[in-house]
């Protein structure tokens, strides 16, 4: 259920099930209207509802039964349930960042004259790392 169709933004890709999306709230006889953003890839499950002003990031999920308040956020592929929304699961970790890529070559250490190398001996001695 949507009550204010125009005032709700939906990403690509997302999907609502029997949701309801409210972009009104009257609160102690003050009435207003906020937009409701759902991102892109984000999913609203069975009779979950976000009120006025609140958004479900992209990727994000309310479970089943999960009420998100009115300017509240589901953090982008968090998962949330409860009355009032809760996080359960929170985003995964973006793991080691990777500032730069140094290009690493492989050198010889000098070499007893007379000896020869292969390709086929594996001898960790004989090499090292120099950025």
């Amino acid at each position: 259920m949507m009550t204010e169709p125009d005032l709700v933004q939906i990403g690509d890709q997302a999907c609502i099930d029997d949701a309801s999306v409210i972009a009104h709230i009257n609160s102690q006889g003050q009435f207003s209207l906020n937009t409701v953003a759902v991102g892109e890839r984000a999913t609203l499950k069975r009779f979950s509802r976000v009120l006025s002003g609140g958004a479900v990031l992209k990727g994000a999920t309310l479970l089943e039964h999960t009420l998100l308040l009115a300017g509240d956020i589901a953090d982008a592929y968090s998962v949330w349930q409860g009355w009032p929304a809760q996080m359960v699961a929170a985003p995964p970790s973006p793991g080691p960042v990777r500032a730069s890529i140094q290009t690493v070559s492989l050198v010889s250490k000098a070499e007893p004259s007379g000896t020869k190398k292969t390709s086929e001996v594996d001898d960790t001695d004989r090499w090292c790392w120099k950025p």
